[in-house]
């Protein structure tokens, strides 16, 4: 009779004495107990029959476990189950609940890390080679403007640090101004300085770490919720940073799809909602503000606007100010805005 683990690890084996009390069939599950070990040979207790084996290469790490009957003739066979009672759950689920757990209480908003970083910068405490890295890194951020382009805001959200394991997943090279990348590298650049326990590099580590534990939530934010999208794009701290909520649905029926967009803007002079459907390659646009400023800037700049999608080769079937704030269509269903599969 033989006795092999499903493991790497050591087997037990052969020559073992049966009392005929126990009746064994192919695919049943014993416990076995390990009372006794003389050199090659170990003495197991399964159920109330004691018997004898021939050790080939040891014994599991556990004296107690479930062997499985594989093989009756011309020798019995019996393996041995792999204890699972102590292996981690690297479960999506467990995971990211795991680090979260690690991320959530260790963080801060982008902005204000960022303006630690700079005061940081300015002490004059930190070694050159680093302090020439965080000068790049502050370069690379994104300085909002009226003139910002759409590319330019596109470009800006993929190197935001939400798609870094994305695009490396995918073979891709990441942008050289990756921002969770450059934290990584600031970090590791950090903690191999020959004196890495000095109060500005203590300093900076833990500033770096918050804020690579900021991207690392919003990263698994969109994992659990892909159908809504919360980021904080790294921008230059000198920059007002105005909050956006977007919302994508699609509409089907018998007829052609209908896509609709619901953005809502936190300005200066109140909120400001716009709704866009998409319907045979034709858009319109509702727009909503409480605010009667916003409401009058938008009438004077709503041909120019008109104008741009014309020029862009948009076909727009109307645009318009409504007194109701626009909702989502209830046939609606929600789409992610991207797809967050690693």
């Amino acid at each position: 009779m033989a006795i092999t683990p499903t493991t790497n690890n050591a087997s037990i084996a052969s020559n073992l004495s049966l009392d005929k009390g126990l009746k064994l069939f192919v695919g049943q599950t014993l416990m076995a107990t390990v009372s006794k070990v003389e050199g090659n040979r170990a003495i197991l207790n399964i159920g109330n029959q004691t018997l004898s084996a021939t050790l080939k290469n040891g014994l599991p790490e556990t004296r107690q476990f479930q062997v499985t009957v594989t093989q009756l003739k011309p020798e019995t066979v019996l393996t041995i189950k792999p204890d699972t009672s102590n292996r981690v759950d690297l479960s999506v689920e467990k995971l990211i609940q795991q680090t979260l757990k690690q991320a959530l209480p260790n963080q801060t908003p982008l902005n204000q890390g960022l303006g630690q970083l700079i005061q940081l910068t300015q002490t004059g405490n930190l070694p050159p080679g680093i302090q020439v890295y965080l000068n790049r890194l502050f370069d690379s951020l994104f300085k909002l403007s009226g003139r910002t382009s759409t590319e330019e805001l596109k470009n800006q959200i993929l190197s935001s640090g939400l798609f870094l394991e994305n695009r490396l997943g995918q073979k891709q090279t990441p942008s050289p101004k990756d921002f969770k990348a450059q934290l990584l590298k600031l970090i590791q650049l950090a903690q191999t300085q020959p004196n890495p326990d000095t109060p500005a590099l203590k300093s900076l580590t833990k500033t770096l770490s918050q804020l690579l534990n900021r991207v690392v939530t919003q990263q698994l934010n969109a994992i659990e919720n892909p159908h809504a999208m919360h980021i904080e794009l790294p921008v230059s701290p000198k920059q007002p940073l105005v909050e956006m909520s977007l919302d994508i649905r699609k509409v089907s029926g018998q007829h052609a799809q209908v896509w609709e967009t619901l953005i809502t803007l936190e300005m200066e002079n109140g909120t400001l909602v716009s709704k866009c459907i998409l319907q045979d390659d034709t858009y319109s646009f509702q727009f909503w503000t409480e605010s009667p400023q916003l409401e009058q800037s938008l009438r004077d700049h709503l041909p120019l606007f008109e104008a741009q999608l014309r020029q862009s080769g948009l076909k727009v079937r109307h645009l318009s100010i409504t007194q109701h704030q626009p909702q989502a269509t209830k046939t609606a269903t929600k789409v992610a805005l991207i797809d967050i599969t690693v």
